[in-house]
């Protein structure tokens, strides 16, 4: 996105994102987490409504809940840390979209 451009160029030299940056890089970000919310959010509950056959549905609900709560936690405390050391480049890391893209496709074909 044109905000990861933003931080990559003006994080590096001075720490300092100049002021009529700040607002395209805010609403890129609420852009993204709506477009996430919009589309890929909804995976988590979607994919193991329909995978999970009815005797151990309620199983699967608690371990998918589970590792996603785990994992949420896992990356947001590990989330300052790697921004302060891959700075803008932590941002980068949006290929993984085309990797769960790919993946869905290919291996999920009921949910396209």
């Amino acid at each position: 996105m044109y905000f990861r451009g933003i931080l990559a160029v003006h994080l590096k030299s001075k720490n300092v994102i100049p002021k009529h940056y700040e607002h395209i890089v805010v609403v890129s970000i609420c852009v993204f987490v709506m477009g996430f919310a919009w589309s890929w959010g909804p995976l988590g509950w979607l994919i193991p409504s329909e995978i999970y056959p009815l005797e151990t549905r309620t199983a699967g609900f608690f371990f998918t809940v589970s590792m996603n709560m785990i994992c949420t936690f896992i990356i947001a405390q590990a989330f300052r840390t790697m921004l302060c050391h891959l700075r803008s480049g932590i941002f980068f890391f949006a290929v993984w979209i085309v990797v769960m893209g790919t993946f869905a496709y290919v291996f999920l074909p009921e949910t396209k």
